[in-house]
């Protein structure tokens, strides 16, 4: 089509021209490398051979999901198994609601919502309790 017919003309092209954009190269510092999985420290002293250290669990933070752990009895990478456990928040409530005259069955309330109940994670291979997520602790 012509487009000097429309009285417009048409835009030079040049024979070599590319339509891609030109090479990006990186310049400066590169990225730092990603942080360790959750559950994994790697050892000063180690060399690139060797595995990675294992943590105790007191430092892994639990949370309401399964979650991906080194298993201290197993030493495999599982996914957690959980279930839920009644812990203080739940006897709490429980007992603030036989406060408030809750006491012909609501008071039981708080043992079958998931949000007054404590979680515990355990192996999925050895069964071993590796931790709990408390809703309120309790030292």
């Amino acid at each position: 089509m012509n487009s000097e017919k429309f009285g417009y003309p048409e835009p030079p092209t040049a024979p070599h021209q590319s339509l891609l954009p030109p090479p990006y190269t990186v310049s400066g510092p590169s990225c730092p490398p990603p942080p360790p999985p959750i559950g994994l420290v790697p050892s000063p002293t180690a060399s690139a051979q060797e595995g990675p250290h294992i943590v105790t669990l007191g430092t892994t933070k639990f949370g309401p999901y399964p979650q991906n752990v080194i298993c201290p009895t197993c030493n495999e990478q599982v996914t957690t198994i959980t279930s839920q456990k009644s812990g203080l928040l739940a006897w709490l409530v429980s007992v603030g609601c036989c406060v408030v005259g809750c006491v012909f069955g609501c008071c039981l309330i708080p043992f079958y919502t998931d949000i007054t109940l404590d979680v515990e994670h355990s192996c999925p291979r050895c069964a071993r309790k590796l931790g709990v997520n408390r809703k309120i602790e309790f030292n």
